[in-house]
């Protein structure tokens, strides 16, 4: 995971992103703090990106492609949002080998089979407290079946629009059948799936591809700055999650877009954003989740003590309309404090725009290398700054080798950038 923000307001936009990088290979993963996730997009327009998450796309590393693609930029786009659907576009015909593809979805299956794998323990201790079947137990089988077949009714209930619609289960066993049973046998440990299984498993990968929830592995893109005509910057965010049967699965995607009239000024996290939500709201998205539930609790107990006064039709509208009432206030007082931040926002100069992303992104590093939680976002804080008259500027900048002693590189690099004058 990572910790990433952008600032925009009418002046200027920021990007801030630490350098911690989780390598995923299969049930294990790695950390490193030297990943690079902000970069120049364009030599002829200001405009830059920032990547989020898995750093790589279908096997090619992202920055690959991202310096490719800017060094093969023949002409200006009309708009950022142009520049990201152009983008899009690319990653949409980028030539790999059908094995990426299946490496990818085994990795997305580690995460849902581990997930059921857990289930199943769980429910077989329900089932055989210390060892010993209570009346009426469900055989192992019987408890994976239930967990698969749950999983099936969720991700089926959340499809991504036009994606995969066309493909049927037989043709996904053909083309994906292998990596599946791979995952089962790797990561389904406790009930091994009998033949009965199969079907099921195939069922849910495929739902899990067409799901419009993310998976653990997707990409995140915010693409920003100036192009065209705006007089004000503009930031597209992304995320895609995977390439299958030669398609790219994009998730969807907002904009931000500051003008005279409208937004002036916007603070936008990705990724692991609990810190800066706790800045900018006083209070997180899991604080809340578990506020509300402890009023839903002291609710339903309050009315426990009077049980003939109550009958569950009473029960359900009273618990909904004290939730939704907590719910509206947070929301409305989350929304009062977003605005004063906002308010200060709008006249920051470029410099303090790129001091409070760094600050923004530190808080976040610092809250996890000081606490039981593991060390996913660290490494050194990069800052790039964009404005419409001096372009893609670093504020800070990491680099693994020293400057002192490559000479060559910087003087490489003004020659190049002379030459697209």
């Amino acid at each position: 995971m990572t910790a990433e923000i952008a600032l925009l307001n009418r002046s200027a936009l920021a990007f801030a992103a630490d350098s911690a990088v989780t390598l995923r290979m299969g049930a294990n993963q790695k950390i490193y703090d030297s990943a690079e996730k902000i970069f120049e997009f364009s030599r002829r327009q200001p405009i830059g990106v920032m990547i989020y998450n898995n750093v790589e796309h279908v096997g090619i590393p992202l920055e690959v492609l991202i310096r490719k693609y800017r060094n093969e930029q023949k002409s200006d786009f009309p708009s950022v949002i142009a520049a990201a659907d152009a983008f899009i576009t690319y990653l949409e015909n980028v030539q790999h080998p059908k094995e990426e593809e299946k490496s990818y979805l085994f990795n997305v299956l580690a995460d849902s089979f581990g997930g059921l794998n857990r289930e199943v323990i769980k429910g077989f201790r329900e089932q055989y407290p210390n060892g010993k079947p209570r009346r009426g137990a469900k055989q192992p089988d019987e408890i994976l079946t239930a967990q698969i077949e749950s999983a099936v009714a969720i991700e089926e209930a959340r499809p991504l629009a036009d994606y995969l619609e066309d493909i049927s289960l037989d043709a996904f066993e053909k083309a994906y059948g292998d990596v599946v049973s791979d995952a089962a046998r790797r990561f389904l440990r406790f009930a091994i799936p009998k033949a009965t299984h199969v079907p099921l498993l195939m069922k849910l990968a495929l739902a899990i591809t067409r799901s419009s929830v993310g998976s653990g592995m997707l990409t995140g893109l915010v693409i920003g700055g100036f192009a065209g005509s705006e007089l004000f910057p503009t930031m597209v965010s992304l995320e895609t999650d995977g390439v299958y049967f030669g398609r790219l699965k994009l998730l969807g995607r907002s904009v931000v877009d500051i003008d005279r009239d409208g937004d002036r000024a916007e603070l936008v996290p990705f990724a692991q954003k609990e810190m800066v939500d706790r800045f900018i709201y006083g209070i997180d998205d899991h604080f809340q989740g578990e506020i509300a539930q402890y009023v839903q609790t002291a609710v339903d107990g309050v009315m426990a003590t009077r049980v003939r006064s109550f009958g569950s039709a009473d029960k359900a509208a009273i618990r909904k309309t004290i939730v939704d009432g907590f719910n509206e206030m947070v929301t409305k007082l989350r929304q009062h404090e977003k605005e004063s931040v906002l308010d200060i926002l709008t006249f920051m100069s470029k410099k303090e725009l790129a001091d409070m992303a760094h600050v923004l992104v530190e808080l976040t590093s610092k809250k996890r290398r000081f606490s039981r939680d593991q060390e996913t976002v660290g490494g050194p804080i990069d800052v790039a700054i964009i404005t419409r008259n001096e372009g893609f500027i670093w504020i800070r900048r990491k680099h693994y080798f020293e400057r002192s002693e490559n000479p060559g590189y910087y003087a490489r690099s003004f020659a190049h950038n002379q030459g697209e004058g």
